[in-house]
């Protein structure tokens, strides 16, 4: 797609002009785009863009961008992506306003507007805001809304009964239409794997089905249905006297000769064995994959209603992909679902059949889980706070995986997720502690989003308490290691912004020759504030910034001072496709091991001491 350093509007006399670098204007040879808007192409390959869609036409720009905005032929004082709304930068009675304008962490769809005007309004401009700092933009930030509520999902399921499935979702199910389609989306892949492995192999039965037979076809008799040989007219028949010995015993003949006349069984109750598909499990599958279909097919529907043609084509294709799955075998075939048996081995068992059991337990749980602040994360308002959170999210699990076992369901105020009469409530919000425990035979292990450790009058450094001897300071995440009377804390910060080179992840060497960093590293600032965490709070072992980067880098860099006294440094978090869960818990792994030594040589030195 061609990018553009200059974007240039005229609409019923008003012009609007937008620059996104400072670099000479040269309007003749501009290029002519949709609804209007022309442009001076990038000399670089980097800038906005315009985007059709459908409709729709938006000018793309990029977060962390400012740009300059100039109007001519209309009066106005203020603009702005919404609110808030700037001042203009250009004097009264300047022939163009002109104004400053800053994406920030804004990302996603948005509207520059101008005073007096409202987004309504003709002078108004679409845009849409997109990220530049991850490989695939557009894609990478999809796929962090959608890792942050599958986590959410993960541990709602932990903390919901295991034994008391839903069987039908709540009645708001019908308002979550977004939130359902990005779970769709989500899980749209593991349904596919799951029931194309069922279908190689579907769970079956071997039946017997009685029914009269020829005698000489029944492959096999039902004694128990022999009596029934004298209540149909079409079992006995007359037959020749040599058919009545092969059909009749000895001792029995008698009983089937009448005046001369021979009679036997010509018909015989017979059972034949049937493999059979149409299984309760098989019929679950249908069942799961049909109301994910229905779902986004309703999904579809509101979205057109609603004038959102993306979102709809979006819900289309999911439904067609599911729609492809209820052709396989044998799933075309079984009947529907009418009672539900949550003891089937079949459906506990770890296989796919259980796969698709969680996923349909998680479609039923989503409309319990309230999450008050997910609709800011779907609008994608601040990507920074959303990479935050995935962070904090990333490390529950990891440290769920280092200890082997799942997370510790609570009821006080500042859990992730507490069960209430309306649903399971998330607790998770810019500036709002909530945390996660694992418990340990001799302690826990708690993950901690933004806890404050605010100033304290003793020394926390000495005390071992949960303060600060200075400011009161914030981290991103904190994970407290407690076993007995010992307890440690490591602190990770996630740094979104990896602002180009930098020499804090360079080694003396590097520095000595003058040559720049690996790209994507963070920024010096960041590695400070890790000290400055590890300096204040009390029995902090360690701190690391988290950031989208490529390198790990630990201070000090030995790894048996950092194990005995802690140290500083980053550790890269990447998200999109390619990211891999084993690397950052390897990392997690490494920062709890080292905390365990310490405190375990910090015991015997007391023990010494003592």
């Amino acid at each position: 797609m061609r990018r553009f350093s200059a974007l240039r509007r005229e609409r019923d006399g008003v012009v609007v002009t937008i620059v996104a670098s400072e670099e000479r204007e040269s309007w003749d040879d501009a290029w002519p785009l949709a609804a209007g808007w022309c442009g001076i192409a990038s000399p670089h390959g980097t800038g906005m863009c315009i985007e059709e869609d459908r409709d729709a036409v938006r000018v793309v720009l990029e977060e962390q961008t400012t740009y300059t905005v100039r109007v001519a032929g209309a009066t106005c004082e203020r603009a702005g992506f919404g609110e808030p709304r700037v001042q203009a930068v250009s004097a009264a009675q300047a022939p163009e306003a002109v104004f400053r304008l800053e994406t920030g962490n804004l990302i996603g769809l948005t509207t520059i507007v101008f005073d007096p005007t409202s987004p309504e309004d003709e002078s108004a401009v679409a845009a849409r805001i997109r990220v530049r700092k991850l490989v695939d933009p557009d894609a990478d930030f999809a796929w962090l809304v959608m890792s942050v509520v599958k986590a959410i999902r993960a541990l709602a399921l932990t903390v919901a009964s295991p034994t008391a499935l839903k069987t039908a979702r709540s009645i708001r199910a019908t308002s979550y239409a977004y939130e359902d389609l990005i779970f769709l989306r989500s899980i749209a892949n593991d349904v596919s794997q799951a029931v194309e492995q069922i279908s190689r192999n579907p769970h079956r039965r071997v039946i017997r089905r009685v029914e009269s037979m020829d005698a000489w076809l029944a492959p096999e008799i039902a004694p128990a249905q022999l009596a029934s040989i004298a209540t149909d007219p079409r079992s006995i028949a007359r037959v020749s006297e040599i058919e009545q010995r092969r059909l009749v015993s000895p001792g029995a003949r008698r009983t089937f000769t009448r005046s001369e006349q021979h009679f036997g069984p010509v018909r015989l109750p017979a059972s034949r064995r049937e493999v059979d598909y149409d299984t309760y499990e098989n019929r679950f599958v249908r069942f799961v994959v049909t109301n994910f279909r229905q779902r986004a097919l309703s999904i579809a529907d509101a979205a057109r209603r609603a004038g959102t043609p993306s979102l709809a084509r979006d819900a289309d294709d999911i439904a067609v992909r599911f729609a492809s799955l209820l052709r396989l075998t044998p799933f075309a075939e079984v009947g529907d679902l009418t009672t539900f048996a949550f003891t089937s081995q079949v459906l506990l068992r770890e296989d796919a059949y259980n796969r698709l059991l969680r996923l349909y337990r998680e479609f039923v749980l989503t409309t319990d889980v309230v999450w008050d602040r997910f609709r800011t994360l779907q609008e994608n308002r601040d990507v920074a706070r959303l990479y935050e959170m995935w962070v904090f999210l990333e490390t529950v699990s990891a440290v769920g995986s280092v200890l082997g076992h799942e997370a510790q369901a609570e009821d006080s105020a500042t859990a992730l997720i507490r069960t209430l009469p309306d649903g399971l409530h998330v607790n998770l919000a810019e500036g709002r502690r909530s945390s996660v425990a694992f418990l340990l035979p001799d302690g826990h292990v708690r993950v901690t989003y933004n806890q404050t450790y605010r100033h304290a009058s003793k020394d926390p450094r000495a005390l071992g308490t949960a303060a600060s001897y200075s400011l009161s300071l914030r981290p991103d995440v904190s994970i407290e290691v407690r076993r007995g009377l010992s307890h440690r804390r490591i602190f990770l910060d996630a740094k979104y912004r990896v602002d180009g080179f930098s020499a804090a992840l360079m080694s003396d060497e590097d520095e000595d020759d003058g040559q720049p960093g690996q790209q994507g590293t963070f920024k010096p600032s960041d590695l400070h504030k890790m000290h400055t965490y590890r300096d204040a709070i009390g029995d902090a072992f360690a701190a690391v910034a988290v950031y989208p980067g490529v390198k790990q880098r630990l201070y000090p860099p030995t790894r048996a001072d950092f194990t005995a006294r802690g140290g500083v440094g980053a550790v890269p978090l990447r998200p999109g496709d390619s990211y891999d869960p084993d690397v950052f818990v390897q990392e997690v792994s490494a920062l709890m091991r080292a905390t365990w030594a310490s405190m375990s040589s910090s015991a015997a030195a007391d023990a010494v001491t003592g």
